[in-house]
């Protein structure tokens, strides 16, 4: 679970797990992202990165996939609701009485909503895994405190004709 320490801004950002069949090129980014400019600052990322091929035997690669979608959030529906929490153990708090005010139940329920997020991460990135082997991975990274531009590209839909994974950190 992260927990912020200091100023806390509304700023985000977004790492991309993306699968190309190939090293990119500038023609075919542009053929496949909606503007010119996104397009060139994806392939000028690309140009920094090897593009390693995704194999079995790559396990470095794979650790790295499965620790990047584990770094933040892959959907909505992946944490478990605090009343969800208190139902399924059959929990009534009294009145006025919220779940982090218990000491021990904001502690048991943590460690229950890490257990099924790091489960949901792990099954999301084995099947990206599965569904992409033999080609070559990227990781990109973008965010909207670096600007209206990159706000863009995490927010824009950079990568919605490529196959890949958005891992949130808000």
């Amino acid at each position: 679970m992260k927990i912020k320490h200091d100023f806390v801004t509304n700023s985000s950002s977004s790492s991309f797990i993306v699968a190309f069949d190939k090293k990119p090129s500038l023609r075919y980014l542009k053929d496949n992202i909606m503007f010119v400019e996104k397009a060139k600052c994806v392939w000028e990322d690309c140009k920094y990165q090897k593009g390693e091929k995704l194999t079995p035997k790559n396990e470095k690669l794979i650790e790295q996939i499965i620790a990047e979608v584990s770094s933040g959030h892959i959907g909505y529906n992946q944490d478990l609701r605090e009343d969800d929490f208190l139902k399924q153990h059959g929990i009534t708090l009294p009145a006025g009485q919220r779940l982090w005010q218990d000491k021990d139940l904001w502690h048991q329920y943590n460690a229950e909503r890490d257990r099924k997020s790091n489960l949901v991460a792990f099954k999301t990135a084995m099947e990206f895994i599965k569904k992409n082997m033999g080609k070559r991975i990227y990781f990109f990274q973008y965010g909207d405190g670096d600007g209206k531009f990159y706000s863009h590209m995490e927010h824009g839909g950079t990568f919605e004709n490529f196959e890949g994974i958005q891992i949130s950190h808000h």
